[in-house]
């Protein structure tokens, strides 16, 4: 069974119109789409001394993900505010309250070494530790979320080995032309999730494209991540690109028929900052 970890990002997704938040935050929804897959996972953030805090921290513990070097700190967790346009999301604002202060020491890249592949984001702010992560852990996968950014993206390319982007609006020839810049700076696969038009790969031979498994569509908050969990699970096993698109689609798809990243909602507490506007 392959270990994965998920360094960086939380959150409290706040779904305002519907008086319930849900734990989340891409290297979160990951480790727990990783475990609910197959993989051995882990999850290592900094989560507030609060009630948000503490539905991220249980819900994890809930489904087996790991999180003995999870921080607990002074301070408020992470929230995003959400409002739904049909089963669209709409974000409306956030707030990265202690997600950052990880304060990496050495016992905890001994910790990580300890895994396959660890996963983080372009909302983990872990840039200026990616060389760090690079030398102690096999394989590190990123998700850029929709960012074209190539100054952002040739400063951590190198330490990538499996980048994930999202660009649901873009013509396919233009993803692919991407894609392949992308390659060239030091990824050996790169994903692009293409919304309802499904998801292409390339590894710098060929490119694979993966049509959406059809679902009823509840909300789609969380299917990216769940896709790339799938995914990496499945190419960590076996080593097939094509199998892995289809793994993670069918992942994707599942979590688009359920509110949340993973579920676990809950009313919010009193004094929930971001419940109202400012």
């Amino acid at each position: 069974m392959k270990r994965i970890l998920g360094i960086g990002d939380n959150t409290v997704d706040l779904y305002i119109d519907k008086g319930l938040m849900f734990p989340g935050g891409n290297a979160v929804n990951v480790a727990v789409h990783a475990h609910r897959n197959g993989a051995e996972t882990a999850y290592l953030g900094c989560l507030g001394q609060d009630e948000a805090g503490s539905l991220i921290y249980n819900s994890l513990l809930s489904e087996q993900v790991d999180i003995s070097r999870c921080r607990r700190l002074a301070g408020n967790t992470s929230w995003t505010r959400i409002l739904h346009q049909g089963n669209d999301r709409i974000f409306d604002g956030s707030n990265p309250g202690v997600r950052s202060r990880y304060d990496l020491q050495e016992p905890d890249f001994e910790y990580i070494s300890s895994f396959d592949l660890a996963h983080s984001s372009i909302y983990s702010s872990l840039e200026s530790d990616m060389e760090k992560l690079d030398k102690a852990v096999p394989l590190i996968a990123f998700d850029f979320s929709d960012s074209s950014d190539l100054s952002y993206i040739k400063t951590l390319a190198p330490y990538i080995d499996y980048a994930f982007f999202s660009a649901a609006d873009s013509k396919e020839t233009d993803q692919q032309d991407f894609a392949r810049l992308v390659h060239s700076l030091g990824p050996s696969i790169v994903v692009i999730t293409r919304g309802e038009h499904g998801a292409l790969a390339y590894n710098g031979l060929r490119f694979e494209s993966q049509d959406i498994v059809k679902t009823q569509v509840v909300d789609t908050l969380g299917a990216g991540d769940a896709f790339i969990a799938g995914f990496l699970v499945e190419y960590l096993a076996n080593k097939d690109i094509r199998n892995a698109l289809s793994k993670g689609s069918l992942a994707a798809s599942k979590v688009c028929s359920f509110l949340g990243g993973f579920g676990f909602g809950t009313s919010f507490p009193a004094g929930q900052p971001g419940v109202c506007s400012t």
